[in-house]
C-alpha cells in the first residue's frame, strides 16, 4: 500500500494512480493465467487418461488377435485329425443298425451313438469355421432384409417356444458387407436369445443410422431380448474362444466367430446385459461408400 499526504502533489497523485492501475492489471492477468493453466492441466489429464485407456484397449485387442491366431492353427489340426475317425464311426454304426439280428434296445443305443457322433462332427465344423478367417466378399446390402431373412430361417424354433418378435427398422442406408457372413452373425445372436428365453419371451430387432463426430456413417443393428441376462463377471469373457454359458450344449465358439466376422468387416459388436432384465447386442457396420 502507498499513502499520500495532503496537500497532494498532482504529479505524485497521478503517478500513484497509474501504478495502482498497472498493479491491478497485473493481478487480473495473473488470475486469468492461473485459471487458464488450471484448465489446460485438466485437459491434459483427461487426454492422458483417454490415451492410457486407448493403449489398454489396443493391447487387449492385440492379445485377443494373437490368441485367436494360435487357437486357429491348433483347431485346424484337431479338426483334420478327428473328422476322419468320426466319418468312419458313422459308417460302421449305420451298417450295424441295418443288421436283422439286433434288438430294439440295441437299435436305440445305436441311435444315441449316431446322434452323439453327429454332435461331435458339428462341434468339429464349428472349430473349423473358427480356424478359418474367410475374407468377406462385400456388396451393398439392405440390413433390414438380412434381418427378415434370418427370422425366416428361425421360424420353427421361435414358434416352438412361442417367442414374439418385434421389428423396428429406421435405417434406409445400405451397408457394405458380406451378406452370408452377417447372416451367420445374426443367426448366432438370435439363436442365443432364443436359448436365453422362457416360453412366451420377446426378441426385438431394430436398425438405425448413426453418424460419428468425424462424419462416418454406419448402421446399428440391435438384437434385444427380455431373458435372464448375463452376470457382469461373465460379460467380460463372453467373446473368448471356447467360453460357453450353455454347458455341454455349446461349443463356446459362436460369439468368438461373430466377433471375428465383425472385425473383418471393420465393424463392432457391443454387449450390454443385466441379470433378470435381458441382453442387448449391437452390431455397428459401415454404410456403403
Amino acid at each position: 500500500h502507498r499513502y499520500l499526504l495532503k496537500p497532494w502533489d498532482p504529479a505524485k497523485l497521478g503517478h500513484a494512480i497509474e501504478q495502482g492501475f498497472e498493479h491491478h492489471q497485473l493481478i487480473q492477468a495473473n488470475l486469468a493465467l492461473t485459471d487458464s493453466l488450471s484448465e489446460k492441466n485438466e485437459e491434459l489429464e483427461n487426454l492422458n487418461a483417454t490415451l492410457e485407456q486407448n493403449i489398454i484397449n489396443l493391447t487387449e485387442q492385440l492379445l485377443h488377435s494373437e490368441r485367436l491366431s494360435i487357437l486357429g492353427r491348433l483347431a485346424a489340426g484337431i479338426v483334420h485329425e478327428v473328422m476322419t475317425p468320426l466319418t468312419i464311426s458313422v459308417g460302421w454304426v449305420e451298417t450295424v443298425s441295418k443288421s436283422p439280428n439286433i434288438t430294439e434296445d440295441q437299435k436305440g443305443s445305436l441311435s444315441i451313438a449316431t446322434e452323439q457322433i453327429f454332435r461331435a462332427a458339428s462341434i468339429m465344423e464349428s472349430i473349423r469355421d473358427f480356424s478359418r478367417k474367410k475374407h468377406p466378399i462385400k456388396t451393398p446390402t439392405d440390413a433390414n432384409k438380412l434381418i427378415d431373412h434370418t427370422l425366416d430361417l428361425l421360424i420353427h424354433p421361435l414358434k416352438k417356444k412361442n417367442i414374439s418378435i418385434s421389428r423396428s427398422f429406421e435405417a434406409n442406408e445400405r451397408i457394405n458387407v458380406d451378406g452370408e457372413q452377417i447372416t451367420q452373425v445374426l443367426l448366432n445372436l438370435v439363436n442365443n436369445a432364443i436359448d436365453a428365453l422362457d416360453s412366451g419371451g420377446r426378441i426385438t430387432l431394430s436398425t438405425r443410422a448413426v453418424e460419428s463426430e468425424k462424419g462416418m456413417r454406419s448402421v446399428h443393428i440391435v438384437i434385444k431380448d427380455n431373458g435372464s441376462g448375463i452376470a457382469p463377471d461373465i460379460v467380460q469373457q463372453i467373446f473368448e474362444p471356447f467360453f460357453s454359458t450353455k454347458g455341454s450344449k455349446g461349443t463356446g465358439l459362436g460369439l468368438s466367430i461373430c466377433k471375428g466376422i465383425m472385425d473383418n468387416h471393420g465393424g463392432e459388436i457391443d454387449l450390454k446385459s443385466r441379470l433378470g432384465q435381458g441382453t442387448t447386442f449391437t452390431l455397428s457396420l459401415p454404410v456403403e461408400a
